[in-house]
């Protein structure tokens, strides 16, 4: 179903803009543990239960005796809230470019790996595969490999467990495959193709999410519309491992929709990393809720203040009513939690230490309860240098000094300051009870908060 452009909104959110608060939640940084020299360490993250896998597709490492960037995945374990590093998982037969880690997903103990120029058995050329995994007495073994039908191409540039089930993106062909486990093997159940509306070459399935029964699909560079504007759909499914078309919906403006995707229960995030408000491609993320038999959109999260080309929206992730939007420009990742009303307000922005070198920081997120892994696969150790990438792990319960509002790490007059101007604004920020009106009890409540001081 083809839905009017993004132009009017049906209802714009009063969700707080990504600017205000300090990081204090960084709890570690992790690189690529060696032997093999990291290259773009955190362009995947996943995990499941207390494993966390971090892919580095261009991993330097050995390939028949010399080295070569065929890629690598590597697995740590969180015991009381620290990462161990555990394994390092590599192709049977690596070879440049497999791209082994290009993209990863793990779900109920069960990893699977996508390498989208690797080759794959029985299939001539270098077609793509999936390779997965299961632990198996405190080690991650390979259990199969699955190839693609005969001509597959880039097969499994995107991967995305949802159960039993498991959707690959073979994006040579514009087009997404389903599996699924019957016990012994991976069979292929369904073959998803774009709606005969959508432009050639559109991206279909570089962005792709399984999960509560459906497969979203972003297509940012369909044109069938205008240049640049995308578009994204959803399927569903009706039996086990047979999906068919629920929704699609096609920009009218340029701002390359369906950068992102998420869905979560009966609620879906809609990235548009281009979309110009008051800024020209500054980004926004569309909210949609499932309602009587359709999606719905119920308006926008728009980083403010903004400015021209930040790419808000470039990826994001929810779990357990904790959002995490990318901010590619601003290096930043926003953090966002519902109020009483079902409105996301923001909690966080975090940024890391290093954030002058942490070059697309937010673009893998992977969140678990308080727990949230946030890559940055192009870091470099000065600019313009060697890439090499960087992992950062952040903990949400951890206790912000909400008082220090210039972020300036103490409680001055200035934070004095700094709450007037945003209760004179009506900013959200200023809300220090929490009850989602600005009243004399937010003077008390900042007071107290400034009282209490800051460890």
């Amino acid at each position: 179903m083809q839905r009017s452009a993004h132009v009017a909104l049906t209802a714009l959110l009063p969700i707080l803009a990504c600017e205000a608060l300090a990081d204090p939640c960084q709890v570690d940084r992790l690189v690529a543990p060696g032997p093999f020299a990291p290259t773009s360490f955190g362009n995947s993250i996943a995990h499941s239960g207390d494993y966390w896998f971090i892919a580095d597709y261009r991993s330097q490492i050995l390939c028949s005796g010399f080295g070569c960037g065929a890629g690598a995945v590597y697995v740590y374990e969180m015991i009381e809230g620290e990462l161990f590093y555990l394994q390092t998982l590599t192709s049977p037969a690596p070879m440049t470019p497999d791209n082994f880690g290009r993209s990863i997903d793990a779900e109920d103990g069960v990893l699977v790996v996508g390498s989208p120029f690797s080759a794959a058995p029985g299939l001539s050329g270098r077609p793509g595969a999936v390779f997965v995994y299961r632990l198996e007495e405190g080690l991650w073994q390979q259990a199969s490999i699955i190839a693609p039908p005969v001509g597959g191409d880039a097969f499994g540039s995107v991967v995305s467990l949802d159960g039993d089930s498991l959707a690959v993106a073979d994006v040579g062909n514009d087009r997404i495959l389903v599996y699924r486990f019957d016990g012994t093997s991976w069979e292929l159940t369904d073959e998803l193709l774009p709606p005969p509306e959508v432009s050639a070459r559109s991206g279909f399935g570089w962005v792709m999410m399984a999960g509560e029964g459906r497969i979203a699909v972003g297509a940012q560079q369909d044109r069938s519309v205008i240049g640049a504007g995308g578009s994204f759909h959803v399927y569903r499914e009706v039996s086990p491992g047979q999906y068919e078309i629920e929704h699609s919906e096609y920009s009218q403006v340029q701002q390359v929709l369906g950068s992102a995707i998420a869905i979560d229960g009966d609620e879906m995030y809609v990235g548009a990393i281009a979309a110009t408000r008051d800024f020209e491609q500054q980004g926004v993320v569309y909210r949609y809720r499932f309602e009587a038999g359709s999606w719905v959109e119920h308006g926008e999260i728009v980083g403010q203040p903004a400015g021209q080309g930040w790419g808000f929206g470039g990826n994001l992730v929810v779990a357990e009513d904790v959002l995490a939007i990318e901010s590619q420009l601003d290096r930043a990742v926003c953090l966002y939690r519902p109020d009483a009303e079902g409105v996301w307000q923001q909690f966080a922005r975090l940024r890391p230490e290093t954030s002058t070198y942490a070059d697309r920081f937010g673009s893998a997120l992977a969140l678990d309860g308080n727990t949230l892994l946030v890559g940055a696969h192009n870091e470099s150790d000065t600019f313009g240098g060697d890439l090499y990438g960087a992992t950062y792990q952040f903990d949400l319960a951890c206790n912000p000094c909400l008082a220090d509002l210039d972020a300036d790490g103490s409680l001055t007059i200035f934070d004095f300051l700094a709450f007037m101007n945003l209760f004179d604004a009506g900013d959200a920020i200023a809300d220090f009870d929490g009850d989602g009106e600005l009243t004399i009890f937010d003077f008390l409540a900042f007071q107290t908060a400034f009282d209490a001081g800051c460890e």
